[in-house]
């Protein structure tokens, strides 16, 4: 009994830390969510879906904050369009998608 109760912790440990760094996200405050994931990827989970789940609620989070920021200076259009470009959400879709990384 002990045994299935350990697996059942492991099993969830993962969505715990998610929900953890969202209840500081749903709050606006973005800074302790990076810290909560920050902490998150480091953790020794059993199986490589559990990490990839947190990289992943991770990279949602920031890509809606950064989203939102660009929406925000948008309404501003008091920026160049070339100094946005790194905020283009295709932009880095097609980065990612292409697996061509800059060393």
């Amino acid at each position: 009994m002990r045994n299935s109760k350990s697996r059942m912790i492991d099993f969830n440990l993962h969505t715990l830390w998610v929900a953890f760094a969202k209840l500081y996200e749903n709050h606006n405050d973005i800074g302790n969510a990076r810290v909560i994931f920050d902490k998150a990827v480091q953790v020794n989970y059993k199986a490589v879906d559990h990490l990839a789940s947190v990289w992943c609620e991770c990279g949602e989070m920031e890509l809606i904050f950064i989203l939102n920021v660009d929406y925000a200076v948008a309404a501003e259009g008091n920026e160049a369009v070339q100094m946005k470009i790194h905020r283009s959400l295709g932009l880095w879709t097609l980065y990612v998608d292409t697996g061509i990384y800059s060393q």
